[in-house]
């Protein structure tokens, strides 16, 4: 009996520290977004790729924090003027519009988490294909530019 209890009270224990190790874990390690890889210049980023207009409209807001290697890639939305928002966001981005020939055509840089309900868009008088959000600083770390090209695998 008295093996039991103890044999009881050690599966408990060890079940809740998985729990609370897997709980702790940074959500970006166990979000099952497919990516792609990119170079913007010649700086390599893993781009989280949403497909469904759920995952689009949730974007980074389902990461606590994002490494300077990662981003999200906003793709398959109608060619023209695109926005993002920074809803339920935990951290802050820079953000660079892309054209169909995959130049930047706009930037943003340390857009706040706290701006929400402003929508950021691109001039009315550029074309976005595609968004990139990155983690704050990275435009101004890498020097990133309009006119650079962004080197994507689709």
């Amino acid at each position: 009996m008295f093996n039991k209890r103890l044999l009881m009270s050690l599966i408990l224990i060890t079940v809740s520290m998985v729990c609370i190790v897997l709980w702790n874990i940074p959500k970006s390690k166990h979000v099952s977004l497919p990516t792609v890889n990119a170079f913007i210049d010649t700086k390599p980023y893993v781009l989280y790729a949403p497909n469904s207009v759920d995952e689009q409209r949730r974007g980074l807001a389902i990461f606590d924090q994002i490494s300077d290697n990662e981003g999200m890639i906003f793709r398959g939305n109608p060619v023209g003027q695109q926005g993002i928002w920074m809803k339920d966001m935990k951290f802050d981005i820079d953000v660079l519009w892309i054209d169909k020939d995959n130049t930047i055509i706009y930037l943003e840089k340390n857009i706040s988490k706290a701006s929400y309900p402003k929508i950021y868009q691109n001039p009315e008088n550029t074309s976005s294909a595609y968004i990139i959000e990155l983690a704050s600083g990275q435009i101004e770390k890498n020097g990133f530019s309009l006119g650079e090209i962004v080197h994507i695998n689709l």
